[in-house]
């Protein structure tokens, strides 16, 4: 109620256009942004920043880590949610223009609820999705992409591309990715992810770099033995990003033979090198929200400029992405300024070794 007697309340201003009315969100705030564009239609366009709708595919606060010792909802529980109190199943009835900006692996709001919101929403609508990003997002995109949607639909300023949806075919035995757009585009990527649905937070993203020739984009897709999840972005000049919709690749089914699960990845990419742009990661997911481990860094590193400085206790490190049903190895660096011992521990795995004043390379 206090949402709609917000919109009344922007009506009654002489100042406010009554035909330019829009509203965005952040996390919850996006949440009741696609309740918002479902219910009122006096809204123009809606811009949500994370949040989103169909929670009964998985939330944090039934399935993930703020489920603060709550015993998950029954399946009935989630189908009445869906029918009743789900800020997605009102936008079938909505031409409302509406746009979703959020990371693969956001914890609060899954990627599959995500997916599900956009197909349901019967106006214009638009994706961003940024791969191997939690509940958090590069500030580009966090502050200049939720409010450019809102110009295009509110001041008539067009900026976004147009994305068609990707196709991935056998193309003389290498699966080849296709999709075309429309609008200033600069560059293109394609993002991959191996293994079934699931895992939202923790499964990797491969990105692969795209041509571009004319209005079409192309990529290859390195074929695995496992089926993938792919999206094709498209990136203009001013850094507006526009995905396509998750597709599912599986090889075998299109006759491409695969002698590997999944290509070789750095689980932690993202961050494990300490470099100015991996602290920068860590940072805006501290930022976010999420308590993460922003280290102190030091010039002394074995590769590249820097490595972290551990601190004397116990440091969680963030997370480790991966695929499941594979097994992976964890690699570090150590050194101390005078021997020590070390515990690394991984789920339940745990090793401990002898540190000296040389880099000493661990595995678990």
């Amino acid at each position: 109620m206090a949402l709609l007697k917000a919109v009344s309340y922007l009506e009654s201003r002489s100042e406010v256009d009554k035909n330019r009315i829009g509203m965005a969100g952040s996390s919850w705030g996006g949440f009741f942004t696609t309740l918002m564009v479902g219910i009122d239609s006096r809204l123009k366009v809606g811009s949500c920043l994370y949040g989103t709708g169909n929670l009964q595919l998985g939330n944090a606060w039934w399935d993930g880590n703020s489920k603060n010792g709550r015993e998950p909802p029954s399946a009935a529980e989630r189908a009445r949610w869906h029918n009743t109190l789900d800020p997605a199943w009102r936008l079938p009835t909505k031409k409302t223009p509406i746009a979703w900006f959020t990371g693969t692996n956001d914890q609060f709001y899954f990627l599959s609820g995500v997916m599900q919101t956009y197909d349901m929403a019967a106006g214009a609508k638009h994706l961003t999705l940024v791969p191997n990003w939690d509940h958090a997002l590069p500030q580009v995109i966090h502050d200049e992409s939720v409010m450019a949607w809102l110009d295009e639909h509110l001041q008539e300023k067009r900026r976004f591309p147009r994305v068609s949806p990707v196709e991935v075919k056998n193309d003389q035995g290498r699966l080849i990715a296709r999709w075309k757009f429309a609008g200033d585009v600069e560059q293109a990527d394609l993002i991959a992810s191996y293994g079934e649905p699931g895992n939202w937070r923790g499964r990797y993203w491969h990105s692969f770099a795209a041509t571009i020739e004319g209005g079409d984009c192309r990529a290859e897709l390195p074929a695995g033995t496992l089926p993938c999840l792919v999206s094709g972005s498209v990136v203009s000049a001013s850094g507006l990003r526009s995905s396509t919709r998750l597709a599912r690749v599986d090889s075998q089914a299109l006759g491409v033979t695969a002698s590997i699960p999944v290509p070789a990845y750095d689980g932690c990419q993202e961050w494990g090198g300490f470099e100015a742009g991996q602290i920068a990661y860590l940072d805006r997911h501290h930022r976010g929200g999420q308590t993460r481990w922003v280290p102190r860094v030091s010039d002394d590193a074995i590769e590249g400029k820097h490595s972290a400085i551990l601190e004397p206790g116990q440091t969680a490190l963030p997370p480790i992405l991966s695929t499941a049903t594979v097994p992976h190895r964890f690699t570090c660096s150590l050194k101390a300024d005078s021997p020590v011992e070390v515990i690394v521990q991984l789920g339940g795995e745990q090793r401990s070794f002898r540190i000296g004043t040389s880099w000493t390379e661990v595995q678990l």
